[in-house]
């Protein structure tokens, strides 16, 4: 008796451990191999998709017309490929439409350093959770479940991935400011602040401060110029325009600094809650939001009057 009972435990510590060895031989952790250079291309596509970025010197570029793209964002991008973190191997059997990872459904992103291929991921239909997705890696028979992907991220609008700083100008380097709004031009300078009568430190006094030319007995209000300023610190668009601009600015902002003269044209929005605008450091078109353009838009210097 005791021995039918030893077999049939036997038995049953067998089955166990083989149908636990058949799960675990579909959940094992994958490592990619590590890839020994960066890539100097990115090409991804689908049937409705298709981009090219190219990294020329340190900046990465976008597509035929070479806009400047945002360099972490893609950086970030190539990342996610070069270190793709696969956590799970689910099939070896070359069936791909189930994942949505067969040809014309798939998303195909290919890393490439001179020409040649260092990997190529296609990301297919989304897993259990928002966070993962399924995958092949080089044209593999495997379907992988991977992590910390997404097709959309790889499958942006080209103004996304645009690198949106048109300039940055910190305040400190900012010697004065011309602003030109309806027909009136306020020009605001620094000034160094007087030393007081009983002050005990000798010298020229080393702080400054704002003062509008014309209205010098005004005194400004410091937080008001400073939020004005702190928009060049960087200037950044909130969108690219293509279209042509014809009609004359509405507000021209000319900011000096030692190194020479930067203009900033504001125009008339084309959509709301947005103003176009022009630049003498950017060679785009680009729009940033009413809040930031209103900053420029002086109707009178009593706005900006100390309380």
């Amino acid at each position: 008796m005791r021995k039918r009972i030893l077999i049939s435990s036997g038995v049953i510590i067998l089955l166990l451990a083989a149908i636990a060895v058949k799960k675990c031989s579909f959940k094992r952790d994958y490592s990619l191999k590590h890839l020994n250079v960066p890539a100097d291309t990115i090409v991804i596509k689908s049937l409705d998709y298709s981009l090219e970025l190219k990294k020329q010197g340190d900046r990465w570029l976008i597509g035929q017309k070479g806009y400047p793209a945002d360099n972490d964002l893609i950086r970030d991008l190539e990342k996610k490929i070069a270190e793709l973190p696969v956590v799970d191997l689910v099939s070896t059997k070359g069936f791909f439409e189930p994942y949505e990872l067969s040809e014309g459904q798939a998303l195909d992103i290919s890393l490439m350093a001179k020409g040649e291929l260092l990997r190529r991921v296609s990301i297919g239909k989304q897993g259990l959770t928002n966070n993962h997705v399924y995958v092949r890696i080089d044209n593999g028979r495997e379907v992988f479940l991977a992590s910390g992907i997404t097709k959309n991220e790889f499958k942006q609008d080209i103004d996304n991935l645009r690198d949106k700083k048109i300039f940055e100008l910190k305040s400190d380097f900012i010697e004065k400011i011309s602003i030109n709004y309806q027909g009136k031009e306020y020009i605001f300078y620094k000034e160094k602040v007087a030393q007081k009568e009983n002050s005990n430190s000798s010298g020229e006094s080393s702080e400054q401060e704002w003062k509008c030319k014309g209205y010098e007995n005004i005194q400004l209000n410091s937080s008001k110029i400073n939020s004005m300023l702190y928009t060049f610190s960087p200037l950044r668009a909130a969108k690219f325009y293509e279209g042509e601009i014809k009609e004359k600015p509405l507000c021209i902002v000319r900011i000096f600094t030692g190194d020479g003269e930067k203009d900033l044209n504001i125009y008339k929005g084309v959509e709301k809650d947005f103003y176009l605008a022009t630049s003498s450091l950017s060679p785009y078109n680009f729009t940033i939001g009413s809040w930031q353009a209103q900053k420029y838009m002086i109707k009178s210097i009593k706005d900006l009057e100390k309380n």
